[in-house]
């Protein structure tokens, strides 16, 4: 049997059982670089639901996907990630969850700031 991808003879070294079981016959390196590829797809339509670009009120607007990620407004968000499990099955839960109003994108510095200062640098003067 043979990876339906790059062709490669597949062995008990270099694929998954579960990809047997499943009938998805990929070798380790094609089932990882498919998985990425399924992630990051998924991340991109989260982002672009929640409006492609950061919503801090400090108005910088950051639109680049690889520098935005999803805050909870009201805080929470690490034990909601521990009860949900790895970042895919949380993006999963947003898509299955209608895309909550409890959620909402920010780049990271901003996201960095508020969940650590309390507010983003860039809307208020830093204080002397």
């Amino acid at each position: 049997m043979n990876c339906r991808s790059c062709d490669i003879e597949l062995t008990a070294e270099n694929s998954y059982l579960s990809n047997h079981i499943n009938w998805i016959h990929l070798c380790k390196d094609c089932s990882k670089k498919f998985a990425r590829e399924r992630h990051r797809q998924l991340r991109q339509l989260v982002i672009a639901t929640y409006g492609g670009k950061c919503t801090c009120p400090c108005g910088c607007n950051q639109s680049q996907w690889e520098y935005l990620g999803i805050d909870h407004k009201d805080g929470g968000g690490n034990q909601h990630r521990r009860q949900i499990g790895a970042p895919r099955k949380f993006l999963q839960w947003i898509v299955k969850n209608s895309y909550p109003k409890t959620l909402r994108l920010l780049c990271h510095n901003c996201h960095y700031a508020i969940t650590f200062y309390g507010y983003c640098p860039r809307e208020k003067p830093i204080m002397e």
